[in-house]
């Protein structure tokens, strides 16, 4: 095989790998946003997103933060350029080899999020407990329920939305009628009471079990 036919295969199967695995499920979902499911063109299920309050606020939120650290990007990156490429210092090595850090320490910084968030003591058991001994606010609970109801509003518009639940309750072998049980209402009548109630039922740090996986040790000569 040529090197040209060698290019061009590696090149098809790299694309159909990409369609495949990245615009198919990406057309998808843009599909699914702005389709019916009569298969009619509608923005009402982002005009629902977009009505909610917190999703606005998140969205806010994040373009601040985008913008933002892309204006520091920059200051700082053609900062550095200009410094490097038009003065000579002691320590200039350094500072170009220090350069492509930020690539190499995210995997690092996510690793000791995670131990940082789930972790004995991390922040998630923080809000357990913290749970347990005093309620969540009224405003805090209306919040999470209005952005459980408006999305469920948006999910059961959605062919998806039934099918996979009917495939998940099929096989769990419970009762399709649940389907249609009064979800919404039992949203409604959630109270700060029920949540501290349910984290001191559910979350008994006395009553649990901790393992600590340790390597396994080999006789010599094995």
């Amino acid at each position: 095989m040529s090197k040209a036919a060698a290019a061009a295969t590696v090149y098809g199967i790299t694309g159909a790998v990409l369609l495949l695995f990245l615009v198919w499920p990406l057309a998808e979902s843009v599909r699914g946003a702005f389709v019916d499911p009569a298969g009619r063109p509608t923005v009402e299920y982002l005009a629902a997103v977009l009505r909610n309050p917190i999703v606005l606020e998140g969205l806010r939120n994040v373009l601040v933060i985008a913008v933002a650290a892309a204006v520091l990007a920059c200051i700082v990156g053609v900062g550095v350029a200009l410094v490097l490429d038009r003065y000579a210092f002691p320590g200039k090595r350094w500072l170009a080899a220090l350069v492509p850090l930020p690539l190499m320490v995210p995997p690092f910084v996510g690793a000791l999020g995670i131990r940082q968030l789930l972790g004995q003591a991390g922040a998630l058991n923080a809000l357990l407990d913290s749970l347990k001994n005093t309620p969540p606010s009224q405003a805090d609970v209306d919040k999470v329920k209005e952005q459980i109801l408006r999305g469920r509003e948006v999910e059961t518009r959605q062919n998806a939305y039934w099918l996979g639940n009917i495939i998940a309750r099929d096989e769990a072998g419970e009762d399709l009628g649940g389907l249609t049980s009064l979800y919404d209402e039992m949203v409604k009548k959630l109270t700060p009471a029920m949540l501290q109630a349910a984290a001191k039922q559910y979350f008994n740090t006395s009553n649990y079990a901790r393992f600590v996986l340790l390597p396994e040790v080999t006789k010599a000569g094995q």
